[in-house]
């Protein structure tokens, strides 16, 4: 039976380029997001030329992909945390609508296939992905639920010096994980997280 060839995550955001003209065909679901939809403009880049353009990159994130060593063993993972896959027709890949952003997983090897760069590597990578909750007691909660899932509870939740509270907790992949309540941090009507002028 013959497979299909894995699909690039990031490719399904804007395969037209970096530059989103017209003709793009990005999936539906992509061009009908009220962001995703608009076309990156580019503006002028002095006064004193005329024409003369350069990219402007807008301030946002779209799209956050994390390598999985077993893309099915992973997707359940989150599936047992309540996450709904979107788009599921596509395949070697599994995505997840997160307000938004878009959380996408894909083989560890595909990924750094992708970026050009070696797939060896473990350890702390110096970043994490948060979790905003709405309350100080949901802290607790998700963290004993990503436990129940599989994970790993690397930092239980504790008041924290910036007058939140927060845990950390890392998935199958060993992705860090922070969930955290942070009482200056309020959310829109949408669940988007607004920060203070």
């Amino acid at each position: 039976m013959p497979t299909k060839s894995p699909i690039n995550p990031l490719a399904l955001i804007n395969d037209s380029g970096l530059t989103g003209r017209a003709g793009s065909t990005r999936p539906a679901f992509v061009r009908s997001h009220p962001v995703w939809s608009r076309p990156i403009r580019s503006r002028p880049c002095c006064r004193v030329a005329p024409g003369c353009y350069t990219a402007r990159m807008e301030q946002r994130v779209t799209l956050i992909t994390l390598g999985v060593t077993d893309l099915a063993r992973s997707t359940a993972f989150f599936e047992r945390l309540g996450w709904k896959r979107s788009f599921t027709r596509a395949a070697g890949v599994a995505f997840f609508q997160c307000g938004a952003i878009v959380v996408s997983l894909w083989p560890r090897t595909e990924l750094a296939k992708d970026a050009g760069i070696p797939v060896a590597g473990a350890g702390f990578s110096g970043f994490s992905i948060a979790h905003n909750t709405r309350s100080k007691q949901e802290v607790d909660a998700v963290l004993a639920e990503a436990k129940l899932a599989g994970g790993e509870v690397i930092k239980p939740a504790e008041d924290a010096v910036w007058g939140g509270y927060s845990g950390y907790f890392q998935d199958l992949d060993g992705h860090l994980w922070e969930v955290a309540w942070n009482p200056g941090f309020p959310f829109d009507e949408n669940g988007a997280l607004m920060l203070p002028e």
